[in-house]
């Protein structure tokens, strides 16, 4: 009894699966890379809207258009992002957190 082999479309298979998983850890890169810079972006604004805090005295209308540009700037929308600035308003020597 003869066995037909026939290897034509061994290859064709094969790319594909290669392809897939290339393309998964391209996209997973691509979103950790965003991830990243999301973060980066909250940290700054915070840091930001802290110093403007630190000089105004606490949650001031300037402190809070300074954390909407910053995060504007960034990509991020600031409708989407709550803003816990403690204390509202603060004397010298108050530690202001955001």
């Amino acid at each position: 009894m003869e066995i037909l082999r026939n290897d034509d479309g061994q290859a064709l298979v094969e790319f594909s699966l290669v392809v897939f998983l290339l393309v998964v850890i391209l996209f997973s890169i691509l979103e950790g890379g965003l991830l990243i810079n999301a973060k980066t972006v909250l940290t700054s604004a915070a840091r930001e809207t802290a110093r403007v805090c630190a000089v105004e005295g606490g949650r001031t209308p300037g402190a809070l258009q300074r954390l909407s540009d910053s995060l504007a700037s960034g990509g991020i929308d600031p409708d989407e992002v709550t803003a816990l600035i403690s204390p509202g308003q603060a004397i010298y020597g108050t530690t202001i957190t955001c």
